[in-house]
């Protein structure tokens, strides 16, 4: 790579956009989660970005203090997750 500088240009070039596009999606990832944090619904939402074959049902189950639980059906099998006060 020494003797071929324009080799190495072109690899550098292509390094630095990949480690730009790692960083920014993790910046707006970040941002994201970040808005979503203590809002009712936002295990949901987390639950929908998963993808990767998980099927979610949001809202299975409510209380009157908005306690929720969500349902995720997968190939590892069901998953419930529940937001809320964690004192109750």
């Amino acid at each position: 790579l020494i003797g071929h500088p324009i080799y190495l240009g072109i690899l550098g070039l292509l390094l630095a956009f990949l480690a730009t596009a790692i960083v920014f999606g993790r910046r707006a990832e970040r941002a994201a989660f970040g808005q979503m944090e203590g809002q009712p619904g936002a295990a949901a939402a987390v639950l929908d970005n998963i993808g990767r074959n998980w099927t979610t049902t949001p809202a299975v189950a409510m209380n009157r203090n908005q306690d929720v639980v969500h349902r995720a059906v997968g190939k590892a099998g069901i998953v419930l997750v529940a937001e809320g006060n964690p004192n109750r």
